[in-house]
């Protein structure tokens, strides 16, 4: 591999935070490995007696179309990954990469990554039987003869069996090795130290590794030294972190410890939440703090100005809709900074959206910025004082405050804890349609396909929705060096990041790139608004 996928729960969670990793600097994870994945397999999570709900939403027909999809795309991969190192007309080989996915999907498994970067080494140990493990190695040897990598020579390490090819451009060794039930591959420099390991500890003890104790998955990663391996990770700084997954009842649950070399910077602040404002029909509540330093490296944010950026904020969701969603940050003179930000915001808008959609109206007598000429939506910036509090509050529909309080047990979850950096509840099936809505309205704003109804993505989030109840997540400091997420969900994920999970594989690069869907050439560009400047307030 040449790259790699960052799990976009960490990422989102550790830049919510406000605690980015400085570039540089020595490991800090008690590991030599750049990656340690452990993961029970799909077929052991079909036999367990937790995770109930994983367990039916991995038997749905739209589950196993989704699995045939993803493995066909992924089966394409390696060829276009590797193809700047294979020889001219190298043939495409994901026929024979389907099975081994499936296999390394279905059975335990254990993924290692070995730096330095320069000379960085991958071993696979996968447990199968013999019908698969024979399987592997003729779909193995046939890959490498349609790639004309050469001629495979047979090896012995620890008494187990194998094979193995040498070719010139790097990384020049791959080894194949049947030790046990557990099929063991290497790639790497010159010579490889972790597949000899896995085979001796297979060898001596049945395992390469010690079985897993409960929890379904377990990584560590060292994501600032992955950045020298995969440059592209460099631009999340994203601390050292381990994870682990564990079924409980019907929920899993997820525990993420985030390591850091330095103390952190964030420091606990009396949360400033409108208690009285947040409302019923409540689907969902997000509140975090530390956010100042991942606003300021937000492309566009820093030229608004502004003397103070939010530290904190809170939103919540109110069905039916989407657009039922707002939020709050505590500012001081929030008049004033609305309209010193209201002649930059139309370049920042198009900065971000790729085009300059309807036009901006400041409102100089209720100081508001209203965004019109949106489908579906009117977005809007404006002051509000509440308890004594001045917030900035801005929302993508106008709404009339509402009376019906949401249960107090849900800010007694967080007010009061001095450990807390962010906390999220939600209704997950329904932010998952509010997710797949929004989605569908960006891509109308930017002239994009939508998805088709029979996609096996649409297909899947249309079935396992109504399966999904409530997701809660946190973040605590454990430690001046450590944050721990900790979650309870269904499947591990939040309606947001599930909606994202299927539009990444739904990109035309899946898995090696993220991207939108491609513009639809059948739709009418209609030329984009100016905006009306003549209605905001000058610099």
């Amino acid at each position: 591999m040449k790259k790699s996928v960052i799990l976009s729960g960490l990422l989102a969670f550790g830049l919510v935070a406000g605690c980015l990793e400085k570039p540089g600097g020595k490991p800090v994870l008690p590991s030599e490995a750049l990656v340690r994945a452990h993961f029970a397999g799909t077929d052991a999570l079909a036999a367990s007696t937790n995770a109930a709900k994983l367990q039916k939403i991995l038997a749905l027909p739209a589950a196993a179309e989704l699995r045939e999809e993803t493995l066909r795309k992924l089966g394409k991969a390696p060829l276009k990954l590797w193809r700047k190192d294979l020889p001219p007309g190298a043939a495409d080989q994901s026929a024979f990469f389907i099975p081994l996915l499936a296999d390394w999907l279905a059975a335990e498994s254990y993924l290692e990554i070995r730096g330095p970067a320069d000379r960085a080494e991958y071993a696979l140990a996968v447990q199968l039987d013999d019908e698969r493990a024979k399987r592997w190695d003729t779909s193995l040897r046939e890959i490498s003869n349609g790639w004309k990598l050469g001629a495979p020579e047979l090896i012995t390490i620890e008494n187990a069996q194998g094979w193995q090819l040498k070719k010139r451009p790097a990384p020049n060794l791959f080894q194949y090795v049947r030790a046990g039930r557990w099929v063991i591959v290497g790639l790497g420099q010159d010579r490889l130290t972790a597949l000899p390991a896995l085979v001796k500890q297979a060898s001596q003890s049945g395992r390469p590794v010690a079985a897993l104790d409960k929890s379904l998955l377990e990584i560590e990663a060292d994501w600032p030294q992955l950045g020298g391996l995969f440059p592209s990770l460099a631009d999340y700084r994203l601390p050292p972190c381990q994870l682990t997954l564990t079924g409980q009842g019907e929920y899993l649950r997820t525990i993420a410890r985030l390591k850091y070399r330095e103390n952190l910077s964030w420091k606990f602040e009396p949360w400033i939440i409108p208690t009285n404002f947040i409302s019923e029909p409540i689907v969902s509540f997000t509140a975090g703090q530390g956010i100042a330093p991942l606003l300021s490296q937000v492309k566009g944010v820093p030229e608004l100005g502004m003397k103070e950026l939010p530290n904190q904020f809170c939103s919540c969701g109110l069905e039916p809709m989407h657009y039922f969603t707002y939020a709050t940050v505590p500012l001081a003179n929030p008049s004033n900074v609305v309209r010193q930000i209201a002649p930059k915001l139309p370049r920042l808008a198009e900065r971000h959206m790729g085009r300059n959609i309807g036009n901006f109206l400041y409102l100089s007598n209720r100081s508001e910025i209203i965004w019109r000429g949106m489908p579906f939506i009117v977005p809007f910036l404006q002051p509000l004082r509440l308890g004594g509090a001045d917030y900035l509050f801005l929302g993508m529909h106008p709404t009339a405050l509402l009376t019906n309080s949401p249960p107090p047990e849900l800010f007694a979850q967080f007010l009061g804890r001095k450990d807390l950096a962010y906390y999220d509840w939600e209704i997950t099936q329904t932010r998952l349609q509010h997710a797949r809505q929004t989605y569908q309205l960006l891509d109308l704003i930017q002239q994009r396909q939508l998805v088709p109804s029979n996609a096996p993505t649409y297909k899947w989030l249309q079935a396992v929705g109504p399966l999904l109840g409530e997701t809660v997540t946190e973040i605590a400091a454990s430690s001046p060096k450590e944050l721990v997420l900790r979650r309870k969900s269904h499947l591990g994920l939040t309606g947001f990041e599930l909606a994202t999970l299927t539009r990444w594989i739904d990109s035309p690069d899946f898995p090696l790139s993220f991207a939108p869907p491609p513009p639809d050439a059948f739709r009418t560009n209609a030329p984009a608004h100016k905006t009306n400047s003549s209605s905001l307030p000058k610099r």
